[in-house]
């Protein structure tokens, strides 16, 4: 079609959907029509089909393409790739293809980039023309400078031509949140793109309030690799790069979190990047909370430490949430526990074997603030029985909400320890606990967690690293 007859109208309709997975992986599949209508009253009718998957550590897409014109003949199309990471460098190959006219193979290309030493990357390919019958060879060696990508490129063919080029470029996108224009060294119209937010979300609705903190300085974990970006003052972060019509997962990195209660509501994310499209996407993290008590065995006039009793931690529709096991001296912790309204009990079936009767569940309300829920202990006992002499002496543990804080305050906390106060910390003692970590202790007793370094000075004598504190330690 000659090509001073402009476009008058293009129409566009795409369908993006899957495969479901069966002896093959999911497949993303995607189906993308257009018509061309020019001034001269002909037209073009394009329609694209493109299939990827992710194939033991490969990624395999296959694009079909079929053009149907109105004064010409009728082309078919097509471009196979296989692409994959070995450590730091990547490799890609395609090979293009024609079905219509005529059926023959038209270009094979074989790409290895990867790192070279400081800044600087490397990229090199192949390239064999099988219409011209020609072999191309090309060598580039670039480096970021701030915003803007330098680079040289050395290209040689099987005709005896050498071509020696530089080359200055930058990519500009824009964040849909600000909105503003950002620049990148990398191209962004070809690469997928996605705008990443991350806040504190104090009332569990998943959604970003005026009033919510952003978190500034969280990094992320893209298909399983960790890039440098990190989120700014307002919790955001512009991904760039992103493999296209290929399945990626992104995560929070946690080891970025500042505090250790935070926790993602999002395990993590699977998306589809488009070329030059920008996904939006929010990780609202929540501040959890920690429970901790002793399982005892009352026998006659004393108490006894029990251990290997499964402790079960139930949200309000019956589902358990979380199950551990006490320890030898009969001490348990549940952490990582969302805000919400839960019951604590033993396992129903461990009391049933072992004939053991216990308290009804303990109900504990836990808020969004990160207070710690201590002291919670369960009282256990022998079933009675006919030949019994004495009835089995139980406490119950009862539950407090203090203010609005969702604090719990449990009746049966230890007796044994004195705790510190917030006023005076010169002759104040706690004795330390398992589980207990010095910016544990501080936070509970003293309201901060920053407290911990003047807990550790306190008693640097008998404390020689912070990091590791025995039960027992007073």
């Amino acid at each position: 079609m000659p090509s001073s007859d402009p476009i008058q109208r293009r129409d566009e309709v795409r369908f993006d959907s899957a495969i479901p997975p069966g002896w093959l992986p999911r497949i993303p599949a995607s189906l993308q029509f257009y018509r061309d209508s020019y001034y001269s009253g002909e037209h073009r009718t394009q329609v694209i089909n493109r299939l990827s998957s992710q194939l033991s550590g490969l990624s395999v897409t296959n694009q079909l393409r079929w053009n149907l014109y109105s004064n010409a003949a009728n082309a078919t199309d097509g471009d196979f790739q296989i692409s994959s990471r070995l450590q730091r460098f990547g490799v890609r190959s395609s090979l293009l293809y024609t079905l219509k006219p005529e059926s023959r193979w038209t270009n094979l290309n074989i790409a290895l980039n990867g790192p070279l030493t400081g800044q600087f990357r490397f990229n090199s390919d192949f390239i064999r023309s099988f219409t011209s019958n020609l072999n191309t060879y090309t060598f580039g060696i670039n480096r970021s400078v701030g915003r803007f990508a330098v680079g040289t490129n050395l290209s040689y063919n099987s005709a005896d031509e050498l071509t020696f080029n530089l080359t200055l470029s930058a990519g500009i996108g824009r964040e849909p949140r600000q909105p503003q224009w950002l620049s990148a060294a990398q191209p962004m119209a070809r690469s997928g793109i996605s705008s990443l937010n991350v806040f504190l979300d104090n009332n569990l609705n998943g959604i970003r309030d005026p009033d919510e903190q952003p978190l500034d300085g969280i990094g992320f974990n893209v298909n399983g690799s960790t890039p440098s970006l990190r989120t700014d003052a307002n919790g955001t972060a512009f991904l760039t790069n992103l493999p296209i019509y290929q399945q990626t997962d992104l995560a929070i990195a946690t080891d970025t979190l500042e505090d250790p209660l935070w926790k993602p509501q999002l395990r993590g994310i699977r998306l589809v990047p488009r070329p030059g499209h920008t996904t939006r996407i929010d990780f609202p993290i929540t501040i959890t909370s920690e429970i901790d008590g002793t399982v005892y065995l009352q026998k006659g006039s004393h108490q006894q430490e029990l251990a290997d009793v499964s402790v079960e931690l139930v949200a309000a529709d019956g589902s358990i949430v979380q199950n551990v096991t006490s320890a030898y001296d009969g001490f348990y912790i549940i952490s990582a526990i969302q805000a919400g309204n839960y019951t604590l009990r033993i396992n129903p079936a461990q009391l049933q074997k072992y004939k053991l009767q216990s308290p009804a569940p303990v109900p504990i309300k836990v808020g969004n603030s990160g207070n710690f829920i201590n002291g919670i202990n369960i009282l256990l006992s022998a079933t009675e029985t006919e030949t019994e002499t004495e009835t089995a002496k139980t406490k119950t543990t009862e539950i407090q909400t203090v203010a609005d804080r969702a604090e719990v305050v449990s009746v049966a906390a230890d007796e044994n320890s004195t705790p510190l106060q917030n006023d005076n910390l010169i002759g104040q003692y706690y004795v330390v606990k398992k589980g207990d970590w010095i910016w544990k202790i501080a936070r509970r007793h003293l309201g901060h967690k920053k407290y911990a370094a003047d807990i550790y000075k306190l008693n640097s004598l008998t404390i020689t690293d912070p990091d590791l504190i025995q039960p027992g330690q007073r």
